[in-house]
């Protein structure tokens, strides 16, 4: 049945694009083409950047909307909607903005439309993490092109928050004649629209006729399909013949038949991802922190990324990578160590274990096989784990809850700070759908993010980061799996490919040889 639904969607696919007047055969080689069907795993949830903070919907707004500040894929901050900026005092930041720049609906971008944004967006539960800091009584317009910003606290990483997705101006016209389905009709400023959205298929980008090209080029691409193919089999499969041109979520273990067929490019970088098992601590046995160190010391993760990741990606000491600011490289990782495991059950008073659930997200087969293995080796200590798969949207909207014991979770510190690493994950006030989803809360690590936010001074925040980490070294609130490496498989004809640290990749730039 999955053979024939692949097959019926990549028929169903390449009419479309017959029907839209693309030239040659979906995906495969030709110079000229100015198409370009990808792949990846999971779908977006939302094209509304305030309701979701997730990799495969922050896919989709990079194309469509643009921010007041530009990251580039090293982690850089350029002008993008802002020219320049300043600081006023020590929380307020007034912007210069651009001029002449069009929405996708034909009106102007303003200063009205940043303001808008952000009183918006610093009210949205979703995005808490990133733009929650924002004191709405701060928003002043300025005139037409000046609008000033600031927060409740003075805020160090404020500037490179405002260069995550979440942070792209939006159209206060669209959003109120759109209501409840702003989440499928989109309208930024962006290089593409969204032309299409088929649920569980595909979104397809149409080229911005008018995009204005002063962050970034002009695009190339006239079109790009994004299509959700949730087994990475059948995304193999499609590789070969013809069906997509890039698998943006390629599993480790197709990596050699990949470079059999000669035909592709496996792209790799470092990355600012972990991934991890939560552990929750509502859960009345992982309240225990003697137990979350046992289920540490129980696993075997260098087992677990030969197996799973085929080598690719790296043991997770601290639960930020090394790419990140305020990584604490003293920190050291939990040994494979069964004898101390079984101690620490014992000083609990669960030498006989218990049982507990533990969930991941069909779409990410590397998640399932995770737990699957955990499952087994966590018999060892005599915890008895049930796993319970879903799709990604119900995942979740279930782990939001707050009811699940044991979940499989990945997070990117989109804006390669600290801040966003840690305080969302962390941080008592952040308990719930913001990230924070396993209820830890720590008083001395609830103070030191709050250092960590609220100086400019780096040598003091480098300090209080450090001290964070070794706490949660101890406290063990995750089994870390794995720090990816992110990593893309593209046809070897498509040219102008740069792999984006935060895995939001952009497709507009991207050209065809012959």
């Amino acid at each position: 049945m999955r053979k024939l639904a692949s097959a019926l969607s990549v028929v169903s696919i390449g009419l479309f694009l017959v029907a839209c007047g693309d030239n040659g055969s979906q995906g495969g080689s030709g110079g000229g083409r100015d198409y370009i069907v990808a792949a990846q795993a999971s779908e977006a949830v939302s094209a509304d950047i305030h309701a979701t903070n997730d990799i495969p919907s922050a896919q989709i707004h990079r194309h469509i909307f643009e921010t007041l500040i530009f990251q580039d894929v090293n982690m850089e901050l350029h002008p993008g909607l802002a020219i320049s900026w300043e600081l006023i005092d020590d929380r307020v930041w007034e912007f210069t903005l651009r001029a002449g720049v069009y929405f996708h609906n034909g009106d102007y971008f303003t200063a009205e439309d940043v303001a808008f944004t952000f009183t918006r967006a610093a009210q949205a539960p979703a995005i808490g993490p990133i733009l929650g800091m924002i004191d709405i009584d701060t928003i002043e317009v300025v005139d037409t092109y000046v609008v000033r910003l600031g927060t409740y606290e003075p805020f160090a990483p404020f500037l490179f928050n405002l260069a995550h997705a979440a942070a792209g101006i939006m159209n206060e016209r669209a959003v109120e004649e759109a209501g409840d389905q702003v989440g499928r009709q989109p309208v930024g400023t962006g290089p593409f629209t969204l032309y299409d959205w088929v649920p569980n298929q595909q979104a397809v980008l149409e080229r911005f006729e008018d995009y204005h090209g002063e962050i970034r080029p002009v695009p190339t691409m006239r079109r790009i399909y994004i299509r959700q193919i949730p087994e990475s089999a059948s995304r193999l499969i499609e590789l070969e013949t013809g069906g997509i041109d890039i698998d943006l979520n390629p599993v480790p273990d197709n990596f050699d038949r990949i470079e059999e067929l000669g035909d592709f490019n496996v792209v790799s970088i470092p990355g600012l991802r972990t991934e991890y098992i939560a552990l929750n601590h509502r859960h009345e046995h992982l309240s225990d922190r003697r137990v979350r160190q046992a289920i540490n010391y129980a696993v075997d993760v260098d087992t677990i990324i030969q197996a799973v990741y085929n080598g690719h990606g790296t043991t997770g000491a601290s639960v930020i990578s090394e790419n990140i600011f305020a990584h604490n490289p003293t920190i050291e990782p939990y040994p494979f160590d069964l004898d101390r495991a079984r101690e620490l059950m014992a000083e609990a008073g669960l030498e006989d274990g218990f049982s507990a659930n533990i969930y991941a997200n069909t779409e990410r087969q590397d998640r399932v096989d995770i737990v699957t293995i955990i499952a087994n080796q966590l018999a060892e200590i005599n915890i008895d784990l049930n796993i319970v798969t879903m799709d990604w949207p119900s995942l979740l909207e279930y782990i939001d809850g707050g009811e699940a014991p044991m979940f499989s979770l990945g997070w990117t510190a989109t804006t390669g700070d600290a801040d966003i690493a840690l305080f969302p994950l962390f941080h008592t006030s952040q308990i719930g759908p913001a990230g924070n989803r396993i209820a830890f809360s720590n008083q001395r690590v609830d103070e030191l993010l709050e250092i960590g936010r609220g100086t400019l001074d780096e040598d003091i925040r480098t300090e209080a980061y450090f001290e964070i980490q070794e706490i949660l070294r101890e406290e063990a609130p995750w089994l870390i799996t794995v720090q990816e490496t992110p990593t893309v498989v593209l046809r070897n004809t498509v040219q102008g490919f740069v792999v984006d640290p935060v895995q939001s990749n952009y497709l507009g730039d991207l050209t065809f040889s012959e």
